[in-house]
């Protein structure tokens, strides 16, 4: 018995020693690893400081401005759709429709760009609602969009007694310098 416990502690002592090593390399690689988790966060906020730099950079471009093409399918779904240009820089869009009137706008020539007018045409062919500068348009100028709903106002389509109550369509005026 006295054996037993002589080599108990001689084992239980060295195993005792053994734990307290690998507890201080245990301390010391802690200490390594918070040293380098230091550095990475430091790094870290370097970083996410370059982005904040370049995102607020990336705000302050002006963006261009680009003429977009029109898919008149997917304005006007379930419809014929037939386009028609006029010479004038001036073509429309209504479903199975045929102009019978599109005046030109009236407007002061030292200003450009394309404007889209959404009509509503009744059965008789009139123009009931022009709203101008919808999607395809190029501008937003007033002067360029009050002239292009105005002359949308007075255009005249066919008669359709077939056609729906209301049909909704575009005409398109591209203003020339």
């Amino acid at each position: 018995m006295k054996r037993f416990l002589l080599i108990f502690l001689v084992v239980g002592n060295q195993g005792f020693s053994q734990v307290n090593q690998s507890l201080d390399e245990l301390i010391s690689l802690r200490a390594q690893l918070i040293k380098e988790i230091g550095i990475l966060e430091d790094s870290l906020c370097r970083v996410n400081k370059q982005i904040k730099m370049i995102v607020s950079l990336e705000e302050c471009k002006p963006v261009e401005e680009k003429p977009r093409e029109v898919d008149r399918r997917q304005l006007f779904p379930g419809q014929e759709i037939s386009t028609v240009s006029g010479g004038d820089g001036i073509s429309f869009s209504l479903g199975g429709r045929s102009a019978l009137q599109l005046p030109s706008p009236e407007y002061p020539r030292k200003k450009s760009g394309t404007v889209v007018v959404e009509v509503t045409v009744d059965r008789n062919g009139n123009v009931t609602n022009a709203r101008g500068g919808v999607r395809g348009s190029t501008t937003n100028d007033t002067e360029l969009v009050n002239a292009a709903e105005g002359a949308a106002r007075r255009a005249r389509f066919d008669v359709n007694q077939n056609a729906a109550a209301y049909q909704t369509g575009t005409i398109t005026y591209v203003f020339k310098l």
